[in-house]
């Protein structure tokens, strides 16, 4: 049998430590997400001055996604102070929704991976209800819509169902998807 001389063996060890070493490094380790690639466009340009490059909270995080999921998608949303982002079509000039104000609104629920998670369109009619009954996020937004408007809602978990989440719907700490529509008459 073969004698090992000090040197070869501290020249194992080492290069047995530098393999180690290369296979968790974090570029590689898919335990750490990557750095979102934001592209040369408009929608980026406009989003990315509110992406947190180190989120320390939940609403950073969210914001990020909720960022990364616009620039991913091309949707020029607006954020409100509360954190809301969304993309707002009005149809005609009437008035605004106010608080208490019966509505009626067909709309699509999804995660940001795209599971629908409710639709008032496979249930083939709208939800009715008064402006205030809903999440804190559609509830914000609703009052800057009007009849035959339509809307992208990009919600931080915050203003949709927070550390809760909905058990069997949607996780604890999700943001949410929403497309709502205002039908012209209800």
């Amino acid at each position: 049998m073969k004698q090992f001389s000090i040197f070869q063996m501290m020249l194992f060890i080492s290069l047995f430590i530098i393999a180690c070493n290369s296979a968790t490094n974090t570029s590689d380790n898919p335990t750490k997400p990557k750095a979102f690639q934001f592209p040369d466009t408009e929608i980026s340009k406009k989003l990315v001055k509110n992406y947190h490059t180190n989120p320390i909270n939940q609403d950073q995080i969210d914001e990020n996604k909720l960022i990364e999921y616009a620039v991913t998608n091309n949707l020029d949303v607006t954020k409100t102070k509360t954190g809301l982002y969304h993309l707002i079509t009005l149809k005609n000039k009437s008035a605004n929704f106010t608080h208490n104000q019966p509505i009626a609104a067909h709309y699509r629920g999804k995660t940001l991976n795209g599971n629908e998670f409710d639709s008032s369109y496979k249930r083939g009619q709208p939800l009715q209800f008064k402006v205030g009954q809903m999440i804190k996020g559609w509830n914000e937004a609703l009052v800057m819509m009007n009849r035959g408007a339509k809307a992208t809602l990009l919600i931080p978990s915050k203003l949709a169902y927070g550390t809760t989440g909905f058990p069997g719907f949607v996780g604890p700490n999700e943001p949410l998807i929403f497309e709502v529509e205002i039908p012209d008459t209800f």
